[in-house]
């Protein structure tokens, strides 16, 4: 049986005509839908907000989290922190790291705030993580070193991270950064702003909305309008972790990762940086001991940094350890990787 070439080309002519006519209809009634909702003026309106290096997480327990891939080169620092280097693909200022490892390598973790970040210490290799990492591999111990600091995180938020991103890499140590400010929240209300943004009713977070969103009613309608009631829990939750997040929370956030550390059988090293303002005259020691009893209770290793940023201070010949009350200079960062360093290679 032969076909009629003549048939199909007709027949194919036919379809493409009715999709053609499907098509022309859905455009045509967005277009219609669109000008209905701008007529109406039920749409919000919304203002595309630039959020530095942060964005709002998923995990309500981490409140915020940093953008990946992101380059920054400008003038100001607000919400950016350093310049010229790339976040790696998690968002945090270290290389790329892959999940499996090469075997004999040791993997610390390291949590932590703008001091394991390294704010305002130009080079990532100046770091204390960076640093701690060629330390350990100069001993002859092969190591990784992977960062997860994230300015303005408490013990919590640092905790929540692990759980989140670090324990995928199968931290033989998890190294926690303690500053002095953990206790209270420290993050220049960023976690605030973009809650606020994320609610979408004047704002939104840059890396969520593209131009073409922000200036179609109908997508803003539907967006924070019908797709608000289902968005509600996951808001509601983000507030209420946003006010806990202002309370200390570093005995429950100690505890949670002393749980971890048994059931995923890692070692927990957990550093205190001091506060720099008068390393000499020094009004902090009670604290220092309120922790040096809390690792003690979860079977963590302690360090105490303050004597060797003293130590580093007399023999720095004019170097100072200490950028302001809590951050470290590059120096200051060398001084606390070698003790670290040394914690590390001692640890069981």
């Amino acid at each position: 049986m032969t076909r009629d070439p003549d048939k199909r080309r007709r027949l194919a002519a036919a379809n493409f005509g009715r999709l053609a006519l499907l098509a022309g209809g859905c455009v045509a009634a967005l277009v219609l839908a669109e000008v209905i909702v701008r007529a109406l003026s039920v749409a919000p309106e919304v203002v595309v907000v630039a959020q530095g290096r942060y964005r709002v997480s998923a995990n309500p327990s981490i409140g915020y989290e940093p953008i990946p891939g992101l380059m920054y080169d400008g003038e100001p620092l607000t919400n950016y922190d350093y310049r010229s280097e790339e976040t790696n693909s998690l968002g945090y200022r270290d290389r790329e790291r892959q999940l499996a490892r090469a075997p004999g390598v040791l993997r610390v973790v390291v949590l932590g705030d703008s001091v394991a970040m390294g704010l305002w210490i130009d080079k990532r290799e100046d770091t204390f993580p960076a640093k701690l990492e060629t330390y350990l591999n100069r001993q002859g111990r092969p190591a990784e070193v992977l960062n997860f600091g994230v300015v303005g995180y408490n013990t919590l938020q640092e905790v929540a991270t692990l759980e989140e991103r670090g324990l995928a890499f199968g931290p033989d140590v998890v190294l926690v950064e303690y500053c002095l400010n953990d206790r209270q929240r420290d993050d220049g209300n960023m976690l605030g702003r973009l809650v606020a943004a994320e609610k979408g009713e004047r704002s939104l977070s840059a890396a969520r909305l593209s131009r073409f969103m922000a200036w179609s009613a109908l997508y803003r309608f539907f967006r924070f309008r019908v797709m608000a009631g289902f968005a509600g829990t996951y808001r509601d939750t983000l507030e209420v972790e946003s006010q806990r997040l202002q309370h200390d929370t570093v005995t429950e956030a100690l505890a949670t990762l002393g749980s971890l550390a048994r059931a995923h059988r890692f070692k927990v090293l957990l550093v205190v940086f001091p506060d720099f303002s008068d390393l000499h005259q020094y009004r902090f020691g009670e604290e220092h001991q309120t922790l040096r009893l809390l690792s003690a209770s979860e079977g963590f290793t302690h360090l105490d940094l303050l004597r060797p940023m003293r130590q580093c201070e007399a023999r720095g010949m004019g170097q100072s350890v200490a950028l302001d009350r809590y951050h470290p200079t590059a120096y200051g960062n060398d001084c606390a990787a070698r003790a670290m360093a040394a914690a590390v290679a001692s640890m069981k």
